[in-house]
């Protein structure tokens, strides 16, 4: 929960540096939460409308780990 909570205040602090070394945090410890974070990231970026440096860096995280995978089970 650490880990992600610190990449949302990095997103919301619209600093890509600090976006960049906590989303590689949740890369490396967190693979199986990753697509689904990144995915549920870019949501927030159209509904929030963050600056274009902060949506750059979410895009870039997001393309990497692809979509989430959706399950009926």
């Amino acid at each position: 929960v650490l880990l992600l909570n610190r990449a949302i205040v990095a997103t919301r602090s619209h600093r890509p540096a600090l976006m960049t070394i906590a989303f590689d945090a949740i890369v490396e410890h967190l693979p199986e939460e990753a697509a689904r974070f990144f995915e549920e990231g870019m949501a927030q970026m159209d509904a929030l409308d963050y600056p274009p440096q902060v949506r750059a860096v979410m895009e870039r995280y997001y393309s990497r780990q692809g979509p989430a995978p959706h399950t009926l089970h």
